[in-house]
This record gives C-alpha cells, structure tokens and sequence, in this order.
C-alpha cells in the first residue's frame, strides 16, 4: 500500500474537521467566561481570514503549478533542447553514440552544423561531410 497526496474531499473533511475543533475550543472558553462574547466573534472572524488567505494561497499555488509545468512542457519539448540534451548524454558516456545508426549521426551533425552560431563540429564522421566547420577529433583546438 502505497500513500499518495490527499485528495480533494479528504482535504475539505480535515478543514472542516479542524474548523470545528477550533471553533468549540473558542465556544467552551467564551462559555466558561474565560474570554468575552467580543473576543470570540474576533476569533471566529480571524479564523474566517486565516481561512480564505489559506485558500487563496492554494488556488496562486495551483495556477503558479500549471503555468510552469506548461511552460516546463513546452521547453522539453523543443527539438533544440532535446538535442542539447542528448549531445550532453553522449558526451558524458561516449558508449551511447555506438548504439546510434551512422545515418542518424550524420543527420545530426549536418543539423548542428547548419546551427547559424557553431563555430565547429568535431565528429568522427567529418570526411563523409563537407564542411568547414565539421572537424576530425584529431584537428579540434580547444580553446581556453
């Protein structure tokens, strides 16, 4: 058995629940003239409060949560992030590049030399693709 996050209702039941503990705490001292008829209405309007700035709080938080995970979708999502996260894959564990067809790793490097800001791409595959700017492993410069 596993325990997840409390749906809606069983929230709604503990709020109600801690209301009305609240509330015959405030009605039992009131009755026992601990504290003035006054002081309670007070309580109950400042637990009122609490209340509503508790939910206004939840309903921020949920729009704030579907506004980022939308946002978070739609940057996973775009073919640029994804290849910048598969290159850094790749370089972290060279033995993935093996398992990719040798057309696929063409197409890649032909898709990120056409990258309008690449100064250079260092492949094993730069003789089978002509360009400048697709360099051998043997001719990179690593600048620092």
């Amino acid at each position: 058995m596993s325990i997840g996050l409390p749906t809606a209702d069983q929230v709604k039941a503990a709020s109600r629940h801690g209301v009305t503990m609240v509330m015959t705490v405030v009605g039992t001292m009131a009755t026992l003239k601990i504290i003035s008829g006054g002081d309670a209405a007070a309580l109950q309007s400042s637990l009122d409060q609490i209340s509503h700035g508790a939910a206004e709080l939840l309903a921020g938080v949920t729009a704030l949560s579907v506004a980022v995970s939308g946002a978070y979708a739609a940057i996973s999502a775009n073919p640029l992030w994804q290849l910048l996260r598969g290159s850094k894959a790749v370089s972290a564990d060279p033995k993935l590049a093996a398992s990719v067809p040798e057309s696929t790793q063409k197409e890649m490097v032909k898709a990120t030399d056409a990258l309008p800001t690449t100064a250079a791409v260092v492949s094993t595959l730069a003789p089978d693709i002509p360009s400048p700017t697709v360099v051998a492993p043997e001719q990179a410069v690593i600048k620092s």
